[in-house]
């Protein structure tokens, strides 16, 4: 009569604001249970801060001592571990390049069978292949050694700003 009818919701509409008003609820619920957990944990959260804190200091304060001692290593005479690793790395490249020379001299009976020595056209002996090997090595070896110096200048420079801001 004049518009005063109450629209009939559905039954999926009747659901679903049950289910709003159970949410509403469940938040409520979790609200006081939050609050009484906060209430209890908060003395053992400022024990536990209390028996952090110092451990925390004595921390950052020995992270600055090293911070200022690599400073002063690297402002110093740095020792350098990059010989040592091109080393390394050239030893273990030499000993693939020979354990494959012996592994293609051991299955030398099945290179009929395999068409990639059909199209090639390398006369190298193995020896010559070894030495070829070797000099890339050394070549890039001396390009890795010429990029670790760049990078460890970098790093110094870092570390002497980094340190000049803590200072200041």
């Amino acid at each position: 009569m004049l518009g005063l009818r109450r629209k009939t919701l559905s039954r999926g509409e009747q659901i679903s604001n049950e289910l709003g008003e159970c949410r509403d609820h469940l938040r409520g619920v979790a609200s006081l249970i939050a609050g009484g957990a906060a209430e209890k944990l908060a003395p053992r959260v400022d024990q536990a801060r209390d028996l952090v804190s110092p451990r925390v200091e004595r921390a950052r304060e020995a992270a600055l001592h090293g911070l200022e001692s690599a400073t002063a290593r690297l402002g110093g005479k740095p020792r350098s571990r990059w010989p040592m690793l091109v080393g390394v790395l050239g030893v273990g490249v030499l000993a693939g390049a020979a354990a494959a020379l012996v592994m293609s001299r051991r299955n030398a009976r099945w290179d009929e069978y395999e068409p990639v020595h059909v199209l090639e056209f390398d006369d190298e002996s193995p020896a010559e292949k070894v030495r070829t090997v070797a000099d890339n090595l050394r070549d890039t070896a001396g390009d890795v050694r010429d990029k670790a110096k760049e990078s460890l200048n970098h790093v110094a420079d870092s570390v002497e700003s980094g340190a000049k801001k803590l200072k200041d």
